[in-house]
């Protein structure tokens, strides 16, 4: 995870990249019962905002290009 003086769209790429990694290994611990179920929602809703913080991110950079 190294962002320095990047792109600020690519290090968003990247960043989300990350974060749906993290939820596919998430999904696999879930399926192999070393989380569990209860946790996993946690999870996901903390995965969701940082999720959506990503979105809005994006949504601020192509607006300021316009």
């Amino acid at each position: 995870m190294r962002r320095g003086k990047r792109n600020p769209r690519a290090a968003l790429e990247e960043i989300r990249g990350e974060l749906l990694g993290i939820l596919t290994a998430a999904v696999a611990d879930l399926n192999s019962d070393r989380l569990s179920e209860e946790s996993f929602d946690s999870f996901r809703t903390i995965l969701q905002l940082g999720l959506e913080v990503v979105r809005d991110c994006r949504s601020v950079l192509e607006t300021a290009s316009r």
